[in-house]
């Protein structure tokens, strides 16, 4: 019985000190990944990976908001800036309005249309043809940009498919492969909606099924029988 005790409170210790020696090295390498924050050629998995093995719980808080002058329409000058902690780094996240111009945009629209998603070549092509550029009451085109790297694109507009007033639709949201489930899209989306119940009542949008949890977390409520419509977001009581 004493030997069985000591044999197991020996593994306790040997296996607290391995974790530690892993949590170590698996700390440094995380450390040496963070200072790349602008190559996407590297290894999605490994990124990910790395971050999670790092015993670093990856999260995104919103820490402080500096700048938040109000808006209107598509005048969105001001860059909004948001502190965030990835991997125990504090870094600043900006949202400022962007075109398809904008450095970085070509690179997401690339990377969507290889993953079979059309919205930011949808987004340009309407852009160039001058059938929508974000530029009407209420309407904005904001990214999403850590270090100067573009992570991110979303979009409001008055809502075509309707001809009710005072509706809103969510439009183009996507985030940079490598930079997901880090609530960047949460953020983007978060900033997209503020204000915005100076010009719309509710915002519809029309999400694939994969984002149905994403946009019922932020609120949204599921719709059924209208077309292009999936869910919705009540901003204020349209009788007020």
């Amino acid at each position: 019985m004493i030997w069985a005790v000591y044999l197991k409170i020996f593994s306790t210790s040997i296996g607290i000190k391995m974790n530690l020696i892993r949590k170590k090295l698996m700390f440094q390498v995380t450390e040496l990944q963070c200072l790349d924050w602008h190559s996407r050629r590297q290894d999605q998995k490994y990124r990910l990976g790395v971050t999670s093995a790092s015993g670093t719980k990856r999260t995104l808080m919103a820490l402080a908001m500096r700048g938040c002058n109000c808006h209107t329409g598509h005048n969105y000058n001001s860059v909004q800036t948001m502190q965030i902690e990835i991997t125990g780094r504090i870094m600043d996240i900006q949202f400022t309005s962007v075109t398809p111009d904008s450095p970085g945009f070509a690179e997401l629209r690339s990377q969507s249309m290889a993953e079979g998603f059309n919205m930011l070549r949808r987004l340009q092509d309407n852009w160039l043809s001058g059938q929508n550029r974000f530029d009407r009451p209420g309407e904005k085109l904001i990214g999403a940009s850590i270090d100067g790297l573009m992570v991110g694109v979303c979009g409001l507009n008055i809502d075509p498919f309707t001809s009710e007033t005072g509706i809103g639709r969510l439009r183009h949201l996507y985030v940079d492969s490598g930079w997901r489930k880090r609530q960047i899209g949460s953020a983007l989306l978060s900033e997209i909606i503020k204000d915005s119940d100076r010009w719309f009542d509710f915002i519809n949008t029309n999400a694939p099924p994969l984002a149905f949890i994403f946009y019922e977390r932020a609120g949204f409520v599921a719709l059924t029988g209208i077309e292009k419509v999936t869910h919705h977001l009540c901003l204020r009581d349209p009788a007020r």
